[in-house]
């Protein structure tokens, strides 16, 4: 789910048009989406650096039953 917007948005104006194209809500919903999307990947980036590296181990052999 998203958090609605509930103000207005700072792009439109209260006089009434002005010749100015404005965001629809779907563009609004979008930039602001864009921003949490961008959060989320810069605290992940931070919680990566401070993660000490994965170790691999190879998975058991499998021997062939006799």
């Amino acid at each position: 789910m998203y958090e609605p917007i509930r103000t207005k948005s700072v792009h439109s104006m209260a006089d009434g048009p002005t010749g100015v194209p404005h965001r629809s809500r779907e563009e609004e919903l979008d930039i602001q989406l864009a921003g949490h999307l961008s959060a989320l990947l810069a605290v992940t980036d931070e919680l990566r650096a401070l993660a000490p590296p994965p170790t691999w181990t190879p998975p058991p052999s499998a021997s062939p039953a006799r």
